[in-house]
């Protein structure tokens, strides 16, 4: 079956990593241990059989899950980012050279606006080891949105899902149906060897009317979405067990 992926496929990109302070390209490559829910619905198109040579439509749906390019991470109340920034302006040596602070603590303006109140900073890590993830490391770089804050009663921010990681899942999931093959004439031998065809005489294949002909699966988790479409190209016979 020939197979198509609908979806964003991220640029190649770079990463760099100083132990936890590298918030955006550190990673253990596992997704934080963390895994995210999604959903998918199955519509698969086969022919109905008969002379009018219609088709049928069937629809099936689940859920599996999934793991993120790029999660958030809870690190520092308001209260606690802002008194860094204080410690910072009245320290004598400036921070560590090879830390970069954008890793290390929110935009110096954002902590302090948010030093009286109740929430939560939550800090975004990637894993290099996807194509959205490196390409989420490498537009995050010198960029304030590693760190969002959130304030309090609210969810988290949404985890990042790749989408070629997503489709991939939503095909392993919904299982796409296998074709089902007929053939005439087909007989059982006196030794019970079943769907045996006849030496010298034309035998007749066919992909029965349940063989699906499209097949499309839908998945989304959070706000990534994909489509992937299979179409039946062709029909490939063998018989590598065959005796006569």
């Amino acid at each position: 079956m020939a197979i198509g992926i609908a979806g964003i496929v991220a640029p190649n990109a770079y990463g760099y990593g100083d132990s936890d302070t590298a918030a955006v390209a550190g990673s253990d490559g596992a997704g934080g241990g963390q895994v995210v829910a999604f959903s998918f619905e199955v519509t698969t198109t086969s022919a109905s059989g008969g002379s009018d040579g219609g088709t049928t439509t069937s629809s099936s749906s689940g859920g599996a899950s999934v793991k993120p390019a790029c999660w958030y991470e809870p690190k520092k109340t308001g209260a606690e980012a802002a008194e860094e920034e204080k410690r910072r302006e009245t320290a004598k040596n400036p921070p560590e050279g090879g830390k970069l602070l954008f890793l290390d603590a929110p935009d110096k303006g954002d902590a302090l606006a948010h030093a009286a109140d109740n929430g939560q900073w939550y800090r975004m890590r990637c894993d290099a080891s996807t194509e959205e993830g490196r390409a989420r490391i490498k537009e995050l770089m010198f960029s304030s949105k590693v760190w969002e804050w959130v304030p309090e009663g609210r969810a988290a921010p949404e985890p990042v899902v790749d989408p070629v990681t997503l489709a991939r899942a939503a095909v392993e999931a919904a299982a796409i149906p296998a074709p089902s093959v007929e053939t005439n004439p087909r007989i059982t031998t006196d030794d019970g060897v079943e769907g045996a065809a006849v030496v010298g005489v034309d035998t007749w294949v066919w992909a029965a009317s349940d063989t699906p002909s499209h097949v499309e699966v839908r998945a989304t988790a959070g706000s990534t979405s994909v489509t992937v479409a299979a179409d039946a190209a062709g029909l490939s016979l063998s018989a590598p067990r065959a005796r006569t």
